[in-house]
């Protein structure tokens, strides 16, 4: 928007250490890159460049709204700003009059969970001076380190991820949380008796007593395809009742990467198993699923039936904070195949 002469715009933090520090030297050391001068800033925090446009920098960590009146600006770009209070928003969009430039307001960066003002303001009620639109990070590339766009790339391939932080799509992420297995699930089925013989075997297990106690045993192809070959699934007993049931699908030495309970941990260990403790950072361990779905490395004996009922009704919901976690209903099979899935493809056991 600098480009535009004469404009004045504001930059608003949500911190004031953002102010004081990394913001402003972030600004000048690539303005430094692409060779542009400035001047100042000057007694007031605004910088100019050579075409008459200023810039100035401002915080929104303030507790009274009314300090941020001010002039109007030609354009506000707002760090963060899934993070702002909607009444500061609400004050900062009367001070662009949007008489340079586009007519819409440009969105960078993350977007937001469905009911976040955020949404109202670009996408329900947007019209023809105030949409959305969508900037992508390919079109950041020049902004960021070598290597930086295949990074996130590999790390997400597909799914809402993608499109949130690859794309800058605004994306509805309350739904079914594996969307690529269940549009096309006959793919991702075999039969029992078409599965190969496979190299390394590991199981997941998600600890239940109420709720269902979960097995799944796995093992890797010479094509590197994770096969879920067996299922156990039952709730209502302890862990000396589970055992016997367990330990006819255990096949001795393999890892079981389990949910943590030192107590159960410890009798599964006295009877032989190989404990290891799951890796459960949900939102990593979701994407490492998606990334298995994605390139066709996961294949569900059609034997386990708790596990595809599960898995085909495992949704992600939006907590009015913005982070999405997954809803506990059917949940239990997904988390034994996170951890699964975790524990070869992150932790690199085998």
């Amino acid at each position: 928007m600098l480009l535009f002469p004469s404009s004045f715009g504001c930059v608003y933090l949500n911190t004031g250490s953002q102010l004081d520090s990394s913001a402003w030297e972030e600004i000048k050391g690539y303005w430094v890159d692409k060779g542009i001068p400035w001047s100042g800033p000057n007694i007031n925090g605004v910088v100019t460049v050579p075409n008459g446009s200023r810039l100035k920098l401002q915080t929104l960590a303030v507790r009274n709204e009314q300090l941020l009146a001010g002039p109007e600006w030609s354009w506000i770009a707002v760090d963060e700003a899934h993070l702002m209070k909607q009444e500061y928003w609400d004050v900062l969009k009367t001070r662009a009059r949007r008489k340079v430039g586009s007519r819409k307001v440009r969105v960078y960066g993350l977007s937001v969970s469905p009911g976040h003002y955020l949404v109202d303001e670009f996408v329900t009620n947007a019209d023809e001076h105030h949409g959305c639109i969508q900037y992508t990070t390919y079109e950041n590339a020049h902004n960021l380190p070598e290597g930086q766009i295949t990074k996130y790339e590999n790390q997400f391939p597909a799914g809402p991820l993608r499109d949130r932080y690859m794309l800058g799509k605004i994306t509805a992420v309350e739904g079914t949380a594996y969307t690529e297995l269940v549009e096309h699930l006959d793919d991702y089925l075999i039969d029992p008796k078409a599965i190969p013989s496979l190299d390394n075997y590991g199981y997941g297990q998600d600890l239940g007593l109420v709720d269902p106690h979960v097995l799944l045993e796995g093992g890797l192809g010479h094509d590197g395809i994770l096969y879920i070959i067996r299922e156990y699934y039952q709730a209502g007993m302890d862990i000396i009742q589970h055992l016997p049931f367990l330990k006819d699908m255990y096949r001795e030495g393999w890892p079981v990467f389990s949910g943590h309970s030192a107590t159960q941990h410890s009798l599964m260990k006295r009877e032989g198993f190989n404990m290891f403790n799951a890796y459960k950072e949900v939102d990593e361990g979701i994407q490492l699923v998606r990334n298995r779905i994605h390139l066709k490395g996961l294949k569900i004996s059609k034997a386990c039936k708790n596990l595809i009922r599960e898995i085909c009704n495992y949704k992600i919901k939006a907590l009015p904070s913005g982070k999405e976690v997954p809803e506990h209903d059917f949940s239990h099979s997904p988390d034994a195949l996170r951890y699964l899935i975790a524990g070869i493809d992150r932790d690199s056991i085998f």
